[in-house]
């Protein structure tokens, strides 16, 4: 019984949760591209960041259940890969819908560097640096005046084109990968594979494991 109970709340934490999570992201992401006008306001504004955060736990934070370091480290960057790209496709999806494209100029380009502490399910520290690019634009549509990537879009005084929503909720994108939502969609698949593959794997031998242990010789 206590292996079946194991089992069970295994597969919780390695299927049901991110799974969840992601959904949630995902439909998070849709109504706040085109909420109702009663979330169009301050409190549908905080309730998507709710919703959000909530997905993160949901995806990323269970991950502690895994006491494996690499388990624990090769879940949560595949599952953390999936929920964003998952978040990226929705948005590229909107864009390919209503969004249009306009001229800009790059007036200038800044590197930002932020630098991420998590702790493993040993009790050890992980720190990460993840780098962005703010690009200060001058565009034929007014309304777009700067954009930030993972890369650089171009240098100071080149001409690219950018993807902008009209309705300003979604960030503008380079033209060229701005509508790319079934790539997007591609990584969400791999990342949760790979994720959710490493914590049942991890469950089904610890639970093994325990029934070897506990079985009467």
């Amino acid at each position: 019984m206590r292996g079946s109970a194991e089992w069970r709340s295994g597969l919780l934490m390695a299927v049901a949760a991110p799974v969840a999570g992601l959904a949630l992201a995902v439909v998070t992401k849709i109504v706040a591209a085109d909420p109702p006008s009663w979330l169009d306001n301050w409190a549908g504004g905080l309730l998507q960041v709710v919703a959000v955060l909530a997905a993160l736990a949901l995806v990323l934070f269970t991950g502690l259940y895994f006491h494996q370091v690499i388990v624990f480290l090769g879940s949560s960057l595949a599952l953390g890969i999936a929920l964003f790209s998952a978040m990226d496709a929705v948005d590229a999806r909107v864009l390919a819908e209503r969004g249009q494209t306009t001229p800009c100029t790059i007036v200038r380009v800044d590197m930002r560097q932020e630098t991420h502490t998590s702790t493993n399910a040993d009790g050890t520290t992980s720190t990460t640096t993840s780098t962005s690019y703010d690009h200060s634009l001058t565009c034929a549509q007014r309304q777009v005046t700067s954009m930030t990537t993972d890369s650089p879009a171009g240098k100071a005084g080149e001409r690219i084109t950018v993807a902008f929503d009209p309705q300003g909720r979604i960030k503008p994108k380079p033209a060229d990968v701005a509508f790319d939502y079934t790539g997007a969609l591609w990584r969400c698949f791999v990342g949760s594979v790979v994720g959710i593959g490493l914590r049942v794997f991890y469950v089904a031998r610890r639970t093994r494991r325990r029934r070897g242990v506990n079985r009467p010789g």
